[in-house]
């Protein structure tokens, strides 16, 4: 399992980070009050929030992508005040699964 861990201290987005399969997501530190929402890029390379993907609280969640499925993922931050939010990111490196 391939891990990225980001941190924003401010309203804007994580890179974008590529896993395959099921994604484990870890938030924690401080929201500032925001919004923090789960993005995947779509095939025309747009991001677009994940079904039960924001988050105004310290999470541990798992997105049950199917196995195979490759995901371009980040996190997006908005209306907050000094947040100071690690995003953890875990799920199946492309480079190991071959996909």
């Amino acid at each position: 399992m391939a891990g990225n861990r980001q941190t924003l201290s401010a309203d804007g987005s994580t890179s974008f980070v590529r896993v395959v399969g099921p994604v484990h997501l870890s938030l924690t530190g401080t929201f500032g009050s925001g919004t923090a929402t789960f993005e995947a890029l779509d095939p025309g390379g747009n991001a677009v929030a994940i079904a039960n993907g924001a988050f105004t609280a310290i999470t541990d969640t798992l997105f049950d992508f199917p196995p195979a499925a490759i995901n371009d993922v980040r996190i997006t931050i908005a209306s907050s005040s000094s947040p100071s939010l690690v995003i953890w990111v875990q799920g199946a490196d492309p480079r190991v699964t071959g996909v």
